[in-house]
C-alpha cells in the first residue's frame, strides 16, 4: 500500500513521539492538550545562631556566613505528584541525601506528611570553607538520579573511599546535567510564605520565621552556597 507524503510524516512524527526520553526522566506518558498546573512548593530553610540576643534565625541564602555549631534547619512543604530531593554538599565536596532519607522511597509513588522536617537544629562541623545546599522539585521521576542516589548508598554501607568519591562526581554531575537539560522550565516565582502551625518543634523563634513558596514550572533547581568560617 502507498501512503501519501504527508501521511507518511504523520507517521514518522508520531514515532518519534514514543521514543523512550535519553536524560534520564521518566516519561509522563501520553501527551495532554491542557497544560499543567504550576507545583506550589514551599520550604523554611536557615540556620539558629546563639548571640547576646538569644538564639537568632539566619535564612538559607546564597552567601550566607555561619560558623561551627550553627544549628541548620529545613522543613519542606510537599505538593502533590512532585518529587522532591535535597543534597548536602560538604568542604570536601561529599554529597549527602538529605532527602529522601530512605533509598527504598525512590521506587514507587509515595505519600509524605504534608510538611516534613528535613534537618532539626543540625550543627555545622568543624570542617570550614564552602558548603552547598542542593534542591531539586521535579514533576516527574528522575531515574538517572534515583539510580545514583541508590548507587551511593550502597557505596557507603560496603565503605571504599574511591568508590564513593566517584559517586560523588557522578551525583554532582548529574545535577548539573539536569539542570541544564530543563533550563526552559528554571523559570520560577517565589515569595515569602508561612509555614507556620505545622512545625511544632518547640523554638519559638523558628516557628515564627517566613518560608519561601516556590511556584515551579514542572522543575526548579537551586543551589545555596555556605561561606562555613
Amino acid at each position: 500500500m502507498t501512503y501519501p507524503n504527508s501521511v507518511l510524516m504523520a507517521l514518522l512524527f508520531s514515532f518519534f513521539l514514543g521514543c523512550p526520553p535519553s536524560n534520564g526522566v521518566e516519561p509522563r506518558g501520553e501527551l495532554d492538550s491542557k497544560p499543567e498546573k504550576p507545583l506550589l512548593f514551599k520550604w523554611l530553610a536557615g540556620a539558629m545562631v546563639e548571640s547576646e540576643k538569644g538564639r537568632v534565625f539566619h535564612p538559607l541564602k546564597t552567601g550566607t556566613t555561619l560558623s561551627s555549631g550553627a544549628e541548620m534547619n529545613i522543613v519542606a512543604d510537599f505538593p502533590e505528584k512532585a518529587f522532591v530531593y535535597v543534597f548536602w554538599e560538604d568542604t570536601n565536596r561529599s554529597v549527602s541525601v538529605l532527602f529522601p532519607r530512605n533509598p527504598k522511597e525512590l521506587s514507587g509513588n509515595q505519600t509524605y506528611p504534608r510538611v516534613v522536617s528535613i534537618l532539626s537544629n543540625v550543627p555545622l562541623d568543624e570542617n570550614v570553607g564552602k558548603e552547598r545546599v542542593h534542591l531539586i522539585v521535579s514533576r516527574n521521576r528522575l531515574v538517572k538520579l534515583d539510580e545514583l542516589i541508590r548507587q551511593s548508598t550502597e557505596s557507603w554501607k560496603e565503605n571504599p573511599l574511591e568508590d564513593i568519591k566517584e559517586r560523588n562526581k557522578e551525583v554532582l554531575s548529574q545535577i548539573q546535567i539536569l539542570k541544564r537539560d530543563h533550563a526552559g522550565l528554571q523559570i520560577a516565582r517565589s515569595r515569602p510564605v508561612s509555614i507556620g502551625g505545622v512545625l511544632r518543634s518547640g523554638d519559638d523563634e523558628l516557628s515564627n520565621q517566613k518560608g519561601t513558596e516556590f511556584t515551579v514550572n514542572g522543575f526548579l533547581y537551586k543551589r545555596f552556597t555556605i561561606d562555613h568560617r
